[in-house]
């Protein structure tokens, strides 16, 4: 029962004297990912979906992940603040329009 104990605080030791140090990293907003122009965000094919349920001239987009499989925008008001998240998936066309405060608004595929 001893040499577990021991062998336990040693590996601890062994662990908290490691020269390898772990940082976490926050993402941040470079300019490939954030795009505030009207006229990129008008040629989107969520876009129209976008406006039909946000008054967009209140708001400024800004998308956080565009890869091959999906788009996150999230959707800022005046003060900055993200109000809504849309998460739109390329393959089968399904838009997911969330208002932060209250959950879910919108979310069928788009044709």
């Amino acid at each position: 029962m001893r040499i577990h104990i021991v062998i336990i605080l040693v590996a601890g030791l062994l662990i908290g004297c490691s020269d390898k140090q772990f940082a976490i990293e926050e993402p941040s907003n470079t300019t490939n990912n954030t795009v505030d122009t009207v006229s990129v965000n008008k040629d989107l094919k969520e876009y129209s979906i976008l406006e039909e349920k946000v008054n967009l001239a209140n708001y400024k987009l800004n998308i956080v992940n565009d890869n091959p499989y999906k788009r996150v925008i999230f959707i800022e008001n005046t003060d900055n603040k993200n109000e809504y998240k849309s998460i739109f998936i390329k393959k089968t066309n399904r838009l997911k329009l969330i208002r932060l405060r209250d959950g879910i608004i919108y979310n069928k595929v788009v044709s």
